[in-house]
């Protein structure tokens, strides 16, 4: 079974990250890249500190499924690429395993459902 367009990568995964987030940014329209941009100049300047309930906190399912709708609120053509790519291709490698062994497959942020 051939990988869609979409889902090819290197089976080292060298280079996944870079493209993923070029194509992440050829997605997004002006506003999207400003929005983004802005985003990320104000993290620059924050003081912000979590506690370490805080950061067990974002550990929990429900913690994650909300960022995940906040980001696909916030930039939904980031969260299309970021992770509905993520987990197409999870899913196709899953799909052409064939007969080998699967194993349960359990990753922080995946969407489930």
């Amino acid at each position: 079974m051939a990988r869609p367009e979409s889902l090819r990568l290197t089976e080292s995964g060298q280079g996944a990250v870079e493209g993923t987030l070029r194509r992440a940014w050829a997605h997004c329209s002006l506003w999207s890249k400003s929005k983004l941009l802005a985003s990320l100049v104000g993290s620059a300047f924050t003081t912000e500190k979590l506690s370490e309930e805080e950061i067990e906190n974002l550990k929990n399912r429900s913690e994650l499924d909300g960022m995940m709708a906040e980001l696909a609120d916030y930039l939904p053509s980031v969260k299309e690429t970021l992770i509905d790519e993520r987990d197409r291709y999870l899913a196709a490698r899953i799909w052409t395993g064939g007969g080998e062994s699967r194993s349960r497959l359990s990753a922080p942020g995946i969407l489930w459902g």
